[in-house]
Parts: structure tokens; sequence; C-alpha cells
């Protein structure tokens, strides 16, 4: 294995989707993680908490896990479960209870982790952007001091999966996401327009990943059970879209990259039933220093690759 000469921070609401990108960053073999930040999301945050360090466990992993923010900024949270199952990982029996989290806040243990890293930390965020927005609240502009921020949401080709406007993670807490979206980080965008052509995966393909008969291809399979079963009922086609595995993936390794723009970009909020709650504005610009890095398609294939990879 070689030295692990990358330093991750992971911020997560640690649904089935979740659950995947994190095995897949503690079992490269580039990747130091120096934290992994909680919020509630997909599921209620005692359910992330759990779902985390059950991951943590499986890996046997000892990357530090901190409990952060419960709810967005300004507004009542609205989970996910009907995709990623009660707990968060599926309803398969697990037993995801009675773990204990490391001590100290996300947000404290985040700007510690940007200034002993500065200039090399590199946050890739799973979930809604409540955490961050928190950190750069408590610390104007320590963002800044991270490498780079990765976030799987938001969109630039609609429709959205909560509304047509809007991707879950920036509808969720779209007030968060329009802070850190002005904090001057430097971020990379991977969004669910980029899922859609990038990281759909078919149920033969998902069947495949399971017949690796690896302890963590059949998890990754098996938590898949209430999307499939939601799938079945409302959807036409059934598929798996692994949407933050592939925000791990691009995070991993750039050359999965295949088109890509650089946008100025702020939030509509709204009022919670508003149709453009979460919806961004986003303008194509070429100063890359004025602009999110956003990714419009990666290599599907070595993406699936990667996955395997890490699975294995």
């Amino acid at each position: 294995m070689s030295k692990k000469n990358r330093s991750f921070f992971i911020d997560t609401d640690a649904g089935t989707d979740d659950a995947i990108a994190l095995i897949m960053a503690m079992r490269y073999p580039d990747i130091n993680i120096v934290g992994i930040s909680t919020s509630g999301g997909n599921v209620p945050l005692d359910c992330v908490v759990q779902n985390v360090l059950y991951v943590r466990e499986m890996c046997e992993h000892s990357a530090p896990v901190y409990v952060g923010a419960a709810q967005p900024l300004h507004r009542i949270l609205g989970t996910a479960d009907f995709i990623h199952g009660k707990d968060g990982l599926g309803d398969i029996g697990l037993k995801l209870e009675g773990r204990n989290p490391n001590e100290g806040a996300a947000d404290d243990m985040l700007i510690e982790a940007l200034i002993a890293h500065e200039g090399e930390l590199e946050i890739v965020c799973l979930g809604p952007l409540t955490n961050l927005a928190l950190v750069e609240r408590k610390s104007p502009g320590v963002l800044k001091k991270a490498k780079k921020v990765y976030i799987m949401g938001g969109l630039v080709t609609l429709p959205g999966n909560v509304t047509p406007m809007s991707e879950y993670n920036i509808w969720a807490d779209p007030e968060a996401a329009d802070e850190v979206f002005a904090s001057g980080a430097e971020m990379m965008m991977i969004g669910w327009d980029t899922t859609l052509c990038s990281s759909d995966i078919s149920i033969a393909e998902m069947a495949d990943i399971r017949a690796m008969e690896t302890d963590f291809s059949r998890f990754a399979a098996d938590i898949q059970k209430v999307r499939i079963e939601w799938m079945d009922e409302h959807l036409e086609e059934t598929t798996v879209n692994l949407a933050d595995p592939l925000a791990m993936a691009v995070a991993m390794d750039h050359s999965l990259i295949e088109s890509r723009d650089q946008y100025e970009m702020t939030v509509r909020c709204g009022q919670d039933e508003d149709p453009y709650r979460g919806y961004i504005e986003a303008k194509k610009v070429k100063n890359k220093r004025r602009g999110i890095d956003f990714i419009h398609q990666a290599n599907r294939q070595r993406y699936i690759d990667l996955i395997r990879f890490c699975l294995s």
C-alpha cells in the first residue's frame, strides 16, 4: 500500500450512497481521513452517526467521527428515508446502535483541521452543507484554507430530484448552501444531473457487484432494498443512482472527469413549499478564480471499476 499523501475531511448525512462513498475513502490506498462530520439529512442525525460508526467498524478504520448539525440553519429537516430506509441503510436488520462518536463538535474539529492542514485539506461534502456554513460563520474565511471543497449536490440542467427546480442536498438547507458558495473557497461540484449520466447503475450491474461476494460488495448491494422497492412501485425503470460515490470517486481521481465548466452560483431560498426553494442560479464564467468548477460528465465505466476496486 502506498503512502497516504492526501488528507480528506468528509461531511456526510450517511444514507445508503454515503455509506458506499465512505467505504471507498476508507479502502482507497492514497487517502488519509482526518475526520468525518455528520449532519441530519437523508435520515435524522442520531441514525447518521450510528451509520458512519457502523461503516468505520466494518472497514476496521480509525477516522474520528464527530457529531454535527441535527437541523438546517433555519428550517425543519426533511429526510429522504423513503429511499434510504428508516435507519438510512436500507432497513435490512443491521445493528445500528451503541457505538460512540469521538469527542468534539463537528464544526470545531473541521476548523482545527483546516488550520492544521492549511492548503492541503480536501473536504468532501455528501449531504446538506449545514456544517460547512456553521464553520464559515464561526471562523469567517476559514474555508479558503481548504485545498478544495467537493460538493455532491445541485444541478445546472433541470429537473431536480426533490422539485423540478432543485436537488435534495441544496434543497434541504438552501441558506447554508448559499453561504458556502459565497465563501470564496475553491469548489468542485458533482451535480444531480451529472450523476444521471455518469453513476446510474442498472439492477444487473448491481447484481454483478454483489456477486463479487465480499463483505463490502454484499453490503453495498443489500442496503439498496428500500430504494429498489420504491422505484419498482413508482417509476417505469428501476436503477440505483450511486450519486455520493461518484462525488467521492471524482475527488479521489480527477482523471475520471470528461466535461466541466465554471459557474458563479447563488441559491434561491424561498419558503418551505416554494418550488424554487434550493434552485441554483448558475452563470457560466471563464475566470476559474470566480467560479465553481462544475463537472458535467465523468467516465462511467472507470467509475464502476473504481467502486469494484474499493469493494473487492
